[in-house]
């Protein structure tokens, strides 16, 4: 099975080193790797070419989706396998990805979950992103609809009947989803596997992190539109409504400043807010600890209300489309 791992990179230079060490100790190493530079101004190329590896300058800055295109058209793999430059791989994850494939011939893309463990030392929000990645990839686990890109191999020829990433997402936001939606409506079965893992580089800055979800959960709404549908499995009614639940609680108390019954609605809203994602929270718990559990719950509170107005912009948006 001829493999192909292509590497979009952006100014990766505090993570690229580390990515292709752990894709060179690989218990499997039957692959070519080719690195897609996408205009970096930092040491980034030159990392690369310490290493066995085709090093693809782009000569204007495309984003991941564009540099992945360009990977795929200098590969010569029948299995193209995505790596995010700020993902360090397990020993075995290549190994897994081969082995689930010959295993499930039905199967036309494969994808792994981001570890607990955070690949750089990041503060509490850090945490809080590493975890929350991985549980709710995790609960993706097994079919789905959508194509983990950060660490997913798909065959080439299905790669090309939906006609690759589509090169308008100029940042790393919802183009997993996108191509994962075009893949299930002609037919092809995404498959994700827990024990296929690597460890993540994740956002670390609070704002940062806000200002992310609030845009991917805009952009994520044109795709709800279009499709009617929730994601199996990760955009799931649970957490949809979660959602809705944070807004709710902001609004009543707000509002219970002028009506101050309407504390008793915050209230009651927050303590269903905090039960629709109860398992997460208590995943939280168990690995964080009662120290950091109270910090990390009010990231997750302001996490989802950022994701949930991104939720309106982007309705509002569809609406004002028409």
């Amino acid at each position: 099975m001829d493999i192909s791992i292509i590497i979009p990179v952006y100014n990766s230079a505090s993570t690229l080193r580390q990515c292709l060490l752990a894709l060179n100790n690989s218990s499997f190493s039957d692959f070519e790797v080719l690195v897609v530079d996408d205009k970096s101004e930092d040491d980034s190329v030159s990392i690369a070419r310490k290493f066995p590896c085709k090093v693809i300058l782009l000569d204007e800055n495309m984003g991941p989706a564009g540099a992945r295109n360009e990977g795929v058209r200098q590969a010569s793999g029948e299995i193209l396998l995505f790596v995010d430059s700020d993902m360090v791989v397990h020993e075995d994850a290549v190994e897994r990805i081969v082995n689930t494939f010959e295993k499930k011939p039905d199967v036309s893309c494969v994808s792994g979950i981001y570890s607990k463990k955070p690949l750089l030392s990041v503060g509490l929000t850090g945490w809080y992103r590493c975890l929350q990645t991985h549980y709710w990839k995790k609960s993706t686990v097994g079919y789905t609809t959508r194509f983990t890109i950060s660490l997913g191999a798909i065959k080439r020829d299905v790669f090309e009947a939906v006609g690759g990433f589509d090169e308008e997402y100029k940042k790393a936001d919802v183009e997993d989803y996108e191509i994962g939606h075009r893949l299930v409506e002609k037919g092809f079965k995404l498959f994700q596997d827990p024990l296929i893992q690597a460890d993540h580089r994740d956002i670390s800055s609070f704002p940062h992190l806000l200002s992310t979800v609030f845009r991917r959960g805009r952009m994520w709404m044109s795709l709800f539109f279009k499709r009617r549908r929730l994601d199996k499995g990760y955009v799931t009614p649970g957490r949809s409504f979660g959602l809705i639940l944070s807004l709710v609680s902001l609004m009543a108390l707000l509002g219970s400043v002028v009506f101050p019954s309407l504390i008793y609605t915050a209230c009651f809203s927050i303590i269903l807010f905090l039960i629709s994602d109860g398992g997460f929270l208590w995943f939280l718990l168990r690995e964080q600890g009662t120290l950091s559990f109270i910090p990390l719950v009010v990231i997750h509170y302001f996490t989802s209300l950022a994701r949930a107005f991104g939720a309106v912009a982007g309705t509002f948006d569809y609406i004002t489309s028409k």
